[in-house]
């Protein structure tokens, strides 16, 4: 009935195959000839056609006849295994997979078929912001410095099935950690491409990477680790290990605790805000459901569970909102809708200074604060003008505006990455030799 579409799914699976290398399927042909087993073509048929989601547990069953062939079957089953693998993938020598070598040929089998299940999967059924990504085009990488980089951040979601292993740990586990991560990608690709096409600066290919793998470090931690802290650090040493230190940055420093620190990028911001804006309730099961809230809605949340919590806890929470409500203010200002309802609202009309009354004093200060620090650390944060501004600095020859950019660089430096604080280490440490020099001849 469906042997057209039978035809095109073996092949995109024998090709994938393929480009894997996989030891048991060394050509095309002998990876198709995998799929003629009896019971295959039956199996992929009752699939067909793709009209909801997929379970992984359907999948499983689908590759029921080809898996004995290829490994036995883990003592917890091939979901549970799974999943296990491809944390092992993400961080080799966690111990998530001790016995993976047993086993590997069927856990890469399995995760190849379900990665273009889940492909196809996404073709065919209405975009839902809890379950999928809407990643950059190749063009628009093109468009952002971080491009490149964000290249290779998406061959690693793919090459380490990362995605589908956030779809085993749903089947698998009570966590939601998928839901709450395509959320927060959701909404911060919806403000900063808001707040791109009002003309402001904002790299889309770095929050798009940052939001998609910031919670990436819950799947390294370990049983008994606190995940609520440990997972920054995982977060960051995914991205270190494969040389994406630029997302990395911006990934790993997304607790709502970083707004303490006065100055962030506009890429650090969206993902805070979003991050804020995703929270989990629970079913009867404990299991976790998560949910898009709106500013004040999350803070409600939130507040409603501290009721244990001391009033510094208390306060710190209340001085991280009204930072976000400044945020969310700005993005407001440039017609950004934060209900998510349009890509893009109607920005409100603005008003010469001179004429504001006076409760709209206090709040258009605060949107130009943000302006003005959203605007100083995109110089400050990207490379090339980064680079820029300590050549400036570097020729400067009057003392009081050399002192303006240490004053500067003091100020602004707690979220540069190592690259840009090696930079600045190197020029403080010429600034002092000069120093020395200069008080060597004047004392001769």
């Amino acid at each position: 009935m469906h042997e057209k579409l039978i035809r095109e799914i073996n092949g995109e699976i024998a090709d994938a195959l393929l480009a894997r290398k996989m030891p048991f399927a060394p050509s095309r042909k002998a990876a198709l000839a995998l799929l003629k087993v009896p019971g295959w073509t039956e199996g992929l048929e009752q699939m067909l056609p793709i009209r909801g989601r997929l379970e992984c547990a359907h999948v499983l069953e689908l590759c029921s006849c080809v898996l004995p062939r290829l490994a036995p079957r883990p003592e917890e089953g091939w979901l549970a295994f799974c999943t296990q693998y491809a944390r092992e993938r993400m961080y080799p020598g966690q111990g998530f997979a001790p016995d993976r070598e047993e086993y590997e040929a069927g856990a890469l089998f399995f995760l190849t078929v379900l990665q273009v299940m889940l492909d196809r999967e996404r073709r065919a059924v209405p975009f839902d912001p809890l379950k999928d990504f809407q990643f950059l085009s190749s063009e628009e990488m093109g468009e952002y410095e971080c491009g490149e980089e964000y290249r290779r951040f998406l061959a690693a979601f793919r090459e380490e099935y990362v995605y589908e292993m956030m779809r085993l740990s749903e089947e698998t586990t009570p966590f939601r950690t998928l839901g709450h991560i395509a959320g927060v990608h959701y909404i911060a690709m919806t403000v900063a491409r808001g707040i791109r096409e009002a003309g402001e600066n904002v790299d889309l290919a770095l929050v798009s990477a940052a939001a998609a793998a910031h919670d990436l470090g819950k799947f390294g931690c370990k049983p008994g680790e606190r995940v609520a802290y440990l997972h920054y650090y995982y977060t960051d040493q995914w991205f270190t290990r494969r040389g994406l230190t630029a997302l990395g940055h911006i990934a790993a420093n997304h607790s709502v605790w970083d707004l303490e620190i006065e100055n962030l990028s506009s890429e650090s911001l969206a993902l805070v805000y979003a991050d804020f804006r995703v929270k989990q309730i629970y079913d009867d099961q404990h299991r976790e459901i998560p949910r898009l809230y709106s500013l004040q809605e999350a803070f409600d949340v939130i507040l409603s569970k501290l009721d244990d919590v001391d009033d510094a806890k208390r306060m710190r929470y209340r001085y991280v909102y009204a930072k976000l409500r400044d945020f969310e203010d700005y993005l407001i200002s440039f017609g950004v809708d934060t209900t998510l309802r349009t890509p893009r609202g109607t920005p409100p009309a603005a008003k010469n200074a001179a004429l504001l009354e006076a409760g709209e004093v206090v709040p258009a200060l605060r949107r130009t604060a943000v302006d003005h620090n959203i605007r100083l650390m995109h110089r400050l944060g990207h490379e090339q003008l980064f680079g820029n501004t300590l050549e400036a600095a570097r020729g400067e020859k009057d003392p009081a505006r050399l002192q303006a950019y240490v004053s500067i660089f003091e100020e602004y430096f707690t979220y540069w990455n190592a690259s840009q604080k090696q930079q600045t280490l190197e020029f403080l440490y010429e600034l002092l030799m000069m120093h020395r020099l200069q008080r060597s001849q004047s004392s001769q």
